[in-house]
């Protein structure tokens, strides 16, 4: 599931990374924040579609 190693080394930057992210959102309007918000929703469903699409272009593997 999760190697100890790799969560010592990811968990400082993920702790780090919220919390610089509910400043930095707590300081925009909310109008930007929710276009910001929306942009991502939407990059995030093309990128599953888009692995969806991959994985059924590939040949099934054995």
């Amino acid at each position: 599931l999760l190697q100890g190693s790799v969560l010592k080394k990811w968990l400082p930057a993920g702790l780090l990374g919220a919390i610089l992210g509910s400043l930095i959102s707590s300081s925009l309007k909310s109008p930007l924040l929710r276009k910001i918000f929306g942009v991502f929703l939407l990059i995030m469903g093309l990128r599953e579609l888009w692995a969806l699409y991959r994985q059924q272009k590939l040949p099934p593997q054995a």
